[in-house]
């Protein structure tokens, strides 16, 4: 009776075990077939942006007592080393938190999911600067995300200053006014012209309707006869005229 009981028990032991290797390969070929997507995430990135070096610049936005640093690789509050940047108050070196990362995902036409969920870039980078291409690859070359890798700051007080000072001279800025360069390289359009890349960029109030962002007169902000230096591109239009009209900028 006994040599039966273990039998009979060693039986079951068997029948459990296989039957948990049988769930736990099945669980793993669904996971995979459910989201084949991730597995070529990152090769997809990298031949979308092969050429581009990871993205390095940053700027601390300093308010409200906050001085916390923000990177152009889609990750903030830290030095890319192993340093946190969030300081509160902002004249210590008090730290509140190490680290953030813009994650963004979704799922295309074909119900694949496209992630972008940017960690410590120890596996690699999610996010590079510059526009993507529309033309159907969303792809970006180093020239461009090189120039890119950099923050554009501008702030209201220097908008309503431009402003006040084309509308004090007739709707253009006076000749002795020195044009901000935030204003004049405000990345409205990019700084080459290329039909694969969109016509518009950052955003901005187009009063005048002539789908252009001028810095010569209150109509609209941006750079004019002084385009965003940069390297030289193939086929390069040359610079619009001014407009010199006087309708009012919403800031």
């Amino acid at each position: 009776m006994t040599k039966l009981f273990k039998i009979t028990t060693m039986k079951n032991i068997f029948r459990y075990l296989l039957f948990t290797v049988l769930i736990v390969g099945f669980s793993k070929s669904n996971y995979a077939d459910k989201w084949p997507v991730l597995k070529s995430l990152k090769s997809e990135n990298n031949t979308k942006a092969e050429a581009c070096l990871p993205a390095s610049a940053s700027t601390d936005l300093n308010v409200n007592n906050v001085r916390a640093r923000i990177n152009t690789g889609g990750d903030m509050w830290w030095d890319l080393q192993s340093n946190p940047e969030y300081f509160i108050p902002s004249n210590t070196q008090k730290t509140s938190m190490f680290s953030a990362a813009l994650w963004i995902g979704g799922l295309d036409v074909n119900g694949q999911l496209k992630l972008a969920a940017q960690r410590y870039r120890g596996n690699g980078n999610d996010f590079w600067t510059g526009p993507l291409s529309r033309e159907g690859t969303a792809s970006v070359d180093a020239e461009i995300c090189d120039y890119y890798d950099k923050h554009f700051v501008i702030t209201r007080a220097e908008v309503e200053e431009f402003i006040a000072a084309c509308n004090s001279n007739g709707g253009t800025p006076p000749s002795d006014y020195d044009i901000p360069e935030c204003i004049k390289t405000y990345p409205a359009h990019p700084y080459f012209t290329s039909s694969t890349y969109s016509h518009f960029l950052a955003p901005f109030m187009d009063v005048d309707g002539d789908l252009e962002l001028r810095s010569r007169s209150s109509t609209d902000i941006a750079s004019c006869t002084t385009r965003p230096s940069g390297p030289p591109r193939a086929a390069s239009a040359s610079i619009p005229k001014c407009a010199l009209t006087s309708a009012k900028l919403s800031a």
